[in-house]
């Protein structure tokens, strides 16, 4: 999906210092995985950094950016950092000194037979069904263009990579985080969804879809030890225009969870977008669409585990 103008991972591009810590946010066990930059007076972030358009070419934003997203019931924004060339300072692989990748955190799934999806060093996290593979790493989106200010997410996961000789990039779906301005967090599911929703499925070049967009329906979003925060689940049922490429489905389905902003405005909300292809055998219902959402989640330290890879 996307039309050419999403990459799932092209090139392995990996976000390895992103989502690292959880703004407004101290877990119910009092850890503190890390500082958290705090945006300048009267922003609620940094904007997100776009890379350098190609004439007549929507494609999408997948890069070796670093975004901070913090979930947490205030989660709270972004920010630039470290390049490549950072981080091969950081970690120089010689002869003698084998590059040793950093530590993971696993969190285990909240939905049974499904994978977790964790960000901010495990301080938050979302399940997806088995047949969508994780990649936390990556960071995909839109650039900006006439469709919309565009739009990149963290902490990502897709499905149905391949299925289109015509595009080899293209995946069936795809899920992320992202901080938006939009700090009522009902209106900033709704508005996400209806974005995502023209970028994903308008043909390139072309008109864009036809987008329903459902009532907001209201979430509890676990903190764990017994705390929540109020959240807006939001679905929208697309129908691409007529005449679209031959990787187009017959239509597509995207579904947005954000979390009411610790703080008051002017701090934005920060979402869990899925958007998936629909009508074609194997598709991934619309259930689970809406479990994916509610399994949205920060992840006390006592249930995350840190596995030191092996040297390689």
């Amino acid at each position: 999906m996307g039309w050419g103008r999403r990459r799932s991972e092209p090139g392995g591009y990996e976000d390895n210092a992103a989502l690292d810590g959880v703004g407004g946010y101290q877990p119910a066990d009092g850890s503190n995985p890390s500082p958290v930059q705090q945006p300048p007076p009267g922003q609620a972030f940094p904007p997100v950094p776009q890379r350098p358009r190609q004439p007549k070419s929507k494609a999408p934003i997948i890069g070796l950016v670093v975004v901070l997203l913090c979930l947490g019931l205030g989660f709270v924004a972004t920010r630039m950092a470290k390049n490549s060339s950072e981080d091969s300072a950081a970690a120089p692989t010689t002869s003698r000194t084998p590059y040793t990748p950093p530590p993971q955190v696993v969190v285990p799934p909240v939905v049974p037979g499904w994978q977790s999806v964790a960000g901010g060093k495990g301080t938050y996290a979302y399940d997806v069904p088995p047949s969508w593979q994780p990649k936390p790493g990556i960071v995909h989106g839109w650039e900006k263009d006439e469709t919309g200010p565009g739009l990149s997410m963290a902490t990502s996961a897709f499905v149905g990579k391949n299925y289109c000789p015509a595009d080899a990039t293209r995946t069936r779906g795809g899920s992320g985080v992202t901080p938006v301005a939009q700090h009522d967090y009902v209106r900033a599911a709704a508005e996400t969804a209806e974005l995502v929703a023209k970028y994903d499925f308008t043909a390139k070049g072309g008109p864009p879809p036809t987008v329903t967009v459902a009532p907001p329906v209201p979430l509890k979003v676990d903190f764990g030890d017994g705390k929540s925060r109020d959240g807006s689940m939001t679905l929208a049922d697309v129908v691409p225009a007529p005449g679209a490429d031959s990787c187009t489905p017959p239509k597509g389905l995207v579904g947005v969870a954000a979390i009411k902003p610790a703080d008051d405005p002017p701090d934005g909300a920060v979402v869990l977008v899925v958007h998936t292809d629909q009508g074609y055998p194997g598709e991934t219902p619309r259930e689970q669409v809406v479990q994916i959402l509610k399994s949205y989640r920060a992840v006390p330290a006592s249930k995350r585990t840190t596995i030191t890879p092996t040297t390689r």
